[in-house]
């Protein structure tokens, strides 16, 4: 069923050197929810093959202030001992591994995509690992590396362009004993938002506690554990499971879903114009608008809203990223913050994660000082950028 079309969007990590005036690849993007299992989903996919960075210096973070205590539960599972062996799956791994090796856990493996996976290009990602991943090759990896008692996979579930596969080769992987470790955002609070940044590219998959816990038991696993940590933008659901290979049917999620996904569709939709009319009028008393964090958040707001006309510069504090312009139709640069203070600037929008407002605006006191105003692109922060007064 579909919830919303984007049309034509661009690659997100696609940022271009100024100067170059190479095309900026765009592809048709939108939301449907799945009738079946009440998951939303994009649709279409874009191609992997676009997904994959061209510049080595993009990374990804994720939420970690949760993982001393996630480390703790796994330790204290049933069967667990200083003999168990434990898997990462990628890069998103390895900080939670270092724990465990740190507390003297000593087999510890982690997949090679180059030797594992048979992935070699330059710059490959969890987007290119994904789509590697079949029965064949959790096959292949067991064999080579014995069959772990922990597999963990932290926000990978989401970037699978087949559910089915991956689910395949994490149960062919894994001991038939053992346990799986998987965490993944929840989408409740930007989907009760209205928050067009949750959309993402690279996120084919927009899971909610009932569709997280629908999807693991509709294929056979046993939750042993499920919790939520919050964090300000959305919060991590991790889940402690076994395979037991005893499915159990769909619940009826569809209609309550659904509700959530319409509820999310309105928002957005009012939310969009509310925040045109608001920038015309930032346009016509003359303000000059720069945004903070030059990543896929204000990227998907300046192009979903259509806002890039008002916008003077980006800034970051990455200097990678310095002299490149955003993967949008409007020529913005990157800049240092420095600039923040020296070009005239009115209103400062935050597009790095709330998790950072705070900082940033501290950092440059001098900028709200002299009259500057920061306001947030995200609908749930205390700054959201409709609770300006002009």
């Amino acid at each position: 069923m579909k919830i919303l079309d984007l049309g034509a969007q661009p690659v997100s990590n696609r940022f271009i050197k100024e100067g170059d005036r190479s095309a900026i690849p765009e592809y048709p993007l939108g939301l449907i929810m799945d009738e079946d299992s009440g998951i939303i989903r994009l649709d279409p996919a874009m191609p992997f093959e676009e997904l994959r960075p061209r510049v080595p210096w993009i990374k990804a973070f994720e939420p970690e202030d949760h993982l001393d205590d996630l480390v703790s539960r796994l330790l204290q599972l049933p069967g667990i001992t200083k003999s168990s062996t434990f898997f990462g799956y990628s890069f998103k791994d390895e900080s939670t591994l270092r724990r465990i090796s740190s507390l003297g856990y000593e087999k510890i493996w982690q997949i090679d995509p180059r030797v594992d996976l048979h992935v070699f290009e330059e710059n490959a990602g969890i987007e290119t690992y994904q789509a590697m991943l079949n029965l064949e090759a959790g096959i292949r990896i067991r064999e080579k590396y014995g069959a772990p008692d922990v597999l963990i996979l932290r926000h990978v579930i989401e970037h699978s362009f087949s559910l089915d596969k991956f689910l395949e080769f994490i149960k062919a992987v894994v001991n038939t004993n053992g346990y799986l470790v998987i965490e993944l955002p929840d989408c409740t609070k930007p989907l009760q938002g209205g928050d067009c940044t949750m959309i993402w590219e690279e996120h084919l998959f927009y899971f909610t506690k009932n569709s997280f816990e629908n999807l693991l038991i509709t294929n056979g696993f046993e939750i042993v554990d499920f919790y939520e940590v919050e964090y300000p933008l959305e919060n991590c659901m991790i889940a402690i499971v076994k395979n037991i290979e005893h499915k159990e049917s769909h619940k009826n999620i569809f209609k309550s879903e659904l509700g959530l996904a319409n509820n999310y569709r309105n928002l957005f939709l009012e939310r969009k114009d509310v925040i045109r009319e608001l920038f015309e009028k930032i346009a016509n008393k003359g303000l000059r608008v720069a945004a903070f964090g030059a990543g896929h958040y204000t990227i998907a707001f300046l192009a979903y809203m259509d806002l890039a006309r008002h916008i003077s510069f980006v800034i970051d504090d990455d200097l990678n990223k310095i002299g490149y312009r955003l993967p949008l139709k409007s020529n913005i640069l990157i800049n240092t913050s420095e600039l923040l203070n020296k070009d005239n600037i009115d209103l400062c929008l935050l597009g790095l994660n709330p998790a950072h407002h705070e900082k940033v605006i501290k950092k440059h006191e001098k900028f709200s000082n002299e009259g500057g105003r920061f306001a947030s692109i995200f609908p749930n922060s205390s700054l959201d950028i409709l609770s300006l007064d002009l």
